[in-house]
């Protein structure tokens, strides 16, 4: 009888151990389940508000082109540019990721360049990287230029077919 007294009290004390041991790597779970949200939440409005910034970046850009050719200024030129943008929207989005990614590149140098202790290291990698974002910014107008013009274009062409089918069922509509 001592065995079962023994092999009762073993299999008691191993209840014990083996229940507070399942609780203890419940919680890392737990924790693990909610930290996947909290990262799966935030991931969807980061990249939610990216293409927000991304849309109006594009926006922006191309009224700033239209202030420059002297077509609209301010206001006016925001409303042209929404206009335009409307009907050549996966184009302008498609160009801004580029520039996005390359002006954030060039940033980054700039923190690589203060790493340095070396002050004509720092001064000639912060001129290059000036340079740099300027000839960035020059590419990323000219681009914007020309889709400004694409987005002309396309909008003008759509206003004369629209026109000859106007004309068109006027015409049609005359026969005796």
């Amino acid at each position: 009888m001592k065995k079962n007294k023994n092999s009762g009290f073993e299999t008691e004390c191993s209840k014990m151990i083996s229940i507070p041991t399942i609780m203890h790597l419940r919680k890392p779970l737990e924790i693990l389940k909610s930290a996947v949200k909290i990262i799966t939440i935030h991931s969807v409005i980061f990249f939610g508000l990216l293409y927000k910034y991304l849309e109006w970046s594009a926006l922006w850009n191309m009224s700033m082109v239209i202030s420059v050719m002297g077509e609209q200024t301010g206001i006016a030129a925001f409303g042209m540019s929404n206009y335009y943008g409307k009907h050549c929207k996966k184009i302008g989005f498609q160009l801004m990721p580029g520039f996005f990614v390359f002006g954030h590149v060039l940033r980054l140098l700039c923190l690589y360049a203060r790493s340095y202790d070396e002050n004509l290291a720092d001064l000639w990698i912060t001129c290059i990287v000036i340079v740099l974002v300027l000839v960035g910014n020059l590419v990323k107008w000219v681009a914007f230029l020309l889709y400004y013009y694409y987005c002309k274009q396309q909008i003008m062409g759509k206003k004369v077919d629209d026109h000859n089918k106007l004309e068109k069922s006027v015409n049609a509509a005359d026969l005796p």
